[in-house]
């Protein structure tokens, strides 16, 4: 009884099978592989930036969209990311309470942003 695990490919015929399948592989790998990473759908802001859409929606100054785009896209840097959450859960149209919670996060964004430029 043969137990072998069926028809093996080998010489020749495995080279040049090697020789047709590498640039699909070197594709995926330069093409394909990087969406695959847990962060390639994440946003890289500065903290000046998370900032200024912070100090916008507060002064009513930002564009139509802005809050709704800070809000809805996962930042690639993780205490802005935290920054942004927290931005996020506050509760909409704006109270007081909500104000206060957006201006403790704009100055938290406004000390990174100096922090970082040093």
């Amino acid at each position: 009884m043969d137990r072998g695990s069926g028809p093996v490919v080998t010489g020749w015929p495995a080279v040049l099978l090697a020789i047709a399948v590498l640039p699909f592989f070197l594709l995926f790998a330069v093409f394909i592989r990087p969406f695959l990473s847990r962060d390639w759908h994440k946003t890289n802001r500065t903290a000046g930036e998370v900032a200024g859409y912070i100090r916008d929606f507060l002064n009513e100054t930002g564009g139509e969209w802005d809050w709704d785009d800070f809000t809805s896209a996962p930042l690639k840097d993780g205490q802005l990311e935290e920054i942004r959450l927290a931005a996020e859960m506050v509760p909409l149209p704006l109270n007081d309470a909500g104000r206060e919670t957006l201006r403790g996060l704009y100055e938290r964004a406004r000390k990174l942003a100096s922090i970082w430029k040093q």
